[in-house]
């Protein structure tokens, strides 16, 4: 089961495990990928992107990818949700 505790801080935004999955979904990274699970330990364990890589057994510019993907849905979520 899911928790929604707060886990990681996005731009001085917390973000939940749900969030994160929420954003990866939408940022089209497939759960399980080497991608989503660089992407988690860089947000959720506070790492650098190298070792994130290292650890998912990638590339850092793989994880660096995925981070940017993150950060585009971010706005994209955050300015949706400005609008209402």
């Amino acid at each position: 089961m899911r928790h929604a505790v707060v886990v990681a801080q996005f731009k001085g935004q917390r973000m939940t495990f749900d969030q994160f999955h929420a954003l990866a979904a939408l940022a089209r990274l497939r759960e399980g990928s080497r991608a989503y699970k660089g992407a988690w330990l860089f947000f959720m364990h506070k790492i650098t992107q190298q070792d994130a890589a290292q650890q998912a057994g990638c590339r850092q510019s793989t994880v660096s990818a995925a981070v940017r993907k993150i950060r585009a849905a971010q706005r994209l979520a955050n300015h949706g949700a400005d609008r209402h």
